[in-house]
């Protein structure tokens, strides 16, 4: 006897069935906006946002719970709200610790960073900052604000160092004189771009996380987010064409960055430059790449980049240039041979801003 199938079969319409009665009117598809460019003038960030999925319900984001540790996710969020930051910002970037005696009370040490963000504030009304929790080797928290509003010149730097020194001591209370010479630092960062990098590398290692697996709370936060010079949005709208245009392009630009911080990284390795790495592209003539030659023996190599979402993308850029620039990428959407075209587009955007946005604030790793 024949086995049923378990395929499930789609029935179609009768072919007697009436038709759905046609739209009155002419299709304005080709015209209505499919997506959209969002860049941050005099920052370093751009958000393409594509259409929203038709059918797709909307999903309440899920209740936080506790914080055990500096995830991916709330990495990028923070490297997100620094990039919206204008470049030509210096914060004052601070260094907050706690004495050789100290309690283990996540709880305790936010209500020490609020007070001093109260006194911050009092003290400078023009002020505002980020602020990252990180751990010491000994177990000890200490806090890392980047301040703004606070004058560029060495009488308010010297200024600022003593009353930080004095106000923390007083909010943490520890009656030691070395905390009071000790327990602070200050320095002004000459780019917005290094507060960028920072986050992205030294401040996003595991053993700036507590290992405990104890809620400690969010790793990093705002103070007074309208006093910081955030940088002016603004909002492209686009076609069809011109959002897949868009949105390829700067896939492409961002695989363009991450493969030339792998080529530097393998340079630096094997004592080549850049320009000899990406020239011939073999070993000592022989038919073996770079990257396989250095993991046998022993070394590290960056990893490829992949790109899973691209529907929304976050891309760190230089966003006056691709302003100015983006009138030319949207006059190739009716343009044949666009594939060349796009992949042309991406390397000339790549190095001309691959060495500054890489260097300073490139995450794409």
């Amino acid at each position: 006897m024949r086995r049923p199938s378990s395929r499930i079969y789609v029935l179609r319409p009768l072919a007697a069935a009436p038709a759905a009665p046609a739209a009155q009117g002419l299709s304005k598809s080709h015209s209505s906006p499919f997506g959209s460019l969002l860049l941050y003038r005099g920052a370093a960030l751009g958000r393409f946002e594509g259409p929203a999925r038709s059918g797709v319900r909307a999903i309440d984001p899920p209740k936080r719970g506790y914080i055990t540790c500096f995830s991916a996710r709330s990495r990028q969020r923070l490297r997100i709200k620094m990039a919206k930051v204008r470049k030509d910002a210096r914060p004052l970037f601070c260094t907050l610790t706690y004495p050789n005696e100290w309690l283990f009370d996540p709880e305790l040490w936010k209500i020490h960073l609020d007070n001093y963000a109260k006194r911050l504030l009092r003290r400078y009304p023009n002020a505002g900052a980020i602020w990252k929790l990180e751990m010491q080797q000994r177990g000890a928290p200490h806090f890392h604000p980047f301040v703004f509003g606070i004058e560029d010149s060495q009488p308010a730097l010297e200024e600022f160092r003593e009353w930080l020194s004095q106000a923390w001591f007083e909010i943490v209370g520890s009656n030691d004189p070395k905390h009071l010479l000790a327990g602070t630092g200050v320095e002004r960062l000459r780019t917005m771009g290094g507060a960028i990098h920072y986050v992205s590398g030294y401040a996003s290692k595991e053993d700036q996380t507590w290992q405990g697996g104890e809620n400690v709370g969010r790793y990093w936060g705002v103070i007074a987010e309208a006093k910081i010079p955030w940088g002016e949005p603004e909002k492209i709208e686009l076609s069809v064409g011109e959002s897949k245009l868009v949105r390829r392009t700067l896939r492409r630009y961002i695989l363009a960055l991450n493969r030339e911080r792998r080529i530097r990284f393998i340079g630096k390795q094997i004592r080549l430059s850049a320009e000899d790495v990406r020239g011939c592209g073999w070993f000592e003539g022989k038919r073996e790449f770079f990257t396989k030659h250095i993991r046998r023996c022993g070394g590290k190599t960056l990893p490829k980049l992949r790109l899973r979402n691209t529907d929304n993308l976050n891309v760190f850029l230089d966003a006056d240039f691709w302003i100015e620039k983006l009138p030319k990428l949207l006059s190739l959407t009716h343009s044949p041979h666009l594939s060349s075209k796009l992949s042309s587009a991406a390397d000339m955007l790549s190095s001309k801003l691959g060495h500054s946005a890489a260097d300073d604030w490139n995450p794409y790793r």
